[in-house]
């Protein structure tokens, strides 16, 4: 059986930090709840601490995002028992928007990580990118705000309590004889395989991915979490004749000129979005489906010197 989060009405809802906006968020938690819009206000006013208990994973989430989206930090929790609100509470990856930027990048960002540049740009090609764990809000806010002056790094947060992960291969494996043995061990936890990610255990929660990187250490895995993951959109085919609108449209998403697209036979595999979410780029996806194009997703990454 497939190791998964309980759907259960055991989780728990916690403001990490003050609410900066009690109004706009208030009507969001009335009717998300389904308490009075009074003792709404009344718990978001009371600043960092647990917001609400009792809830089933899938409302938790929903909820979550909803106040991220407000700029509110929260997490999900399993479990009554609240936690102190300075615990240290998210994870967070630095990426490259553009592998052409990775050298310029890593000499900005090594004083702020007290390492020489040539490894932050070896960190940055890891999958994920550099990637801190444990952090309270107050660093990621921190990092956030340092980002808005380094143009090409993207700052992305994720909850460990509810993150999913896609183990993947990644180094050489150092002992080829477990490979068999971790094949079987996954099979038996009842884990699938991603055809997205190449991943040979697909959508685990965190202890799940721990215990299998600890079982099998010499089998070159990585635990490459899914609010880390980005991917290009690209071209698989283009009906012909294109027509007027569709290569107007494909030359302002690739910037190529529309004469490019006389010949789509040439472009299959051309990148039109990058580095996108994964619920991002299958919404992508679907619109392009809609008007014709065929396209496939393709998971960013870069081979620095060695993985995590």
């Amino acid at each position: 059986m497939a190791s998964r989060l309980s759907t259960t009405d055991d989780f728990r809802l916690d403001l990490m930090a003050s609410v900066a906006f009690v109004e706009i968020a208030m009507p969001v938690v009335s009717q998300s709840l389904g308490i009075a819009p009074e003792q709404a206000r009344a718990r978001l006013a009371g600043g960092p601490g647990t917001l609400a208990t009792g809830l089933s994973r899938p409302r938790a989430r929903r909820l979550a995002t909803l106040l991220r989206v407000l700029g509110n930090p929260v997490r999900v929790s399993r479990g009554s028992v609240a936690l102190p609100a300075c615990c240290p509470s998210f994870d967070m990856a630095l990426q490259v928007a553009d592998v052409f930027l990775r050298p310029a990048l890593a000499a900005r960002l090594a004083p702020h990580l007290g390492l020489p540049a040539s490894a932050v740009a070896t960190e940055l090609g890891r999958p994920g990118g550099i990637v801190r764990h444990g952090l309270c809000w107050t660093d990621v806010t921190a990092w956030r705000r340092r980002a808005r002056g380094i143009n090409g790094l993207q700052v992305l947060v994720s909850d460990p309590s509810t993150a999913r992960y896609d183990l993947m291969p990644w180094d050489r494996p150092t002992n080829l004889q477990n490979l068999g043995a971790l094949l079987r061990f996954l099979r038996r936890l009842g884990l699938s395989t991603c055809p997205l990610t190449g991943a040979v255990a697909a959508d685990v929660d965190q202890t799940t991915a721990s215990l299998v990187m600890r079982r099998f250490p010499d089998c070159g895995l990585f635990a490459l979490n899914r609010d880390f993951q980005r991917f290009d959109l690209v071209l698989d085919d283009i009906p012909a004749p294109v027509q007027h609108e569709l290569a107007s449209f494909l030359s302002a998403r690739t910037a190529l000129p529309r004469q490019a697209f006389a010949r789509p036979e040439r472009l299959a595999g051309l990148r039109i979005e990058g580095a996108l979410s994964r619920s991002d780029a299958l919404a992508f996806q679907a619109d392009y489906a809609a008007i014709g194009l065929e396209t496939r997703l393709r998971l960013v990454l870069e081979k620095g010197s060695g993985a995590a």
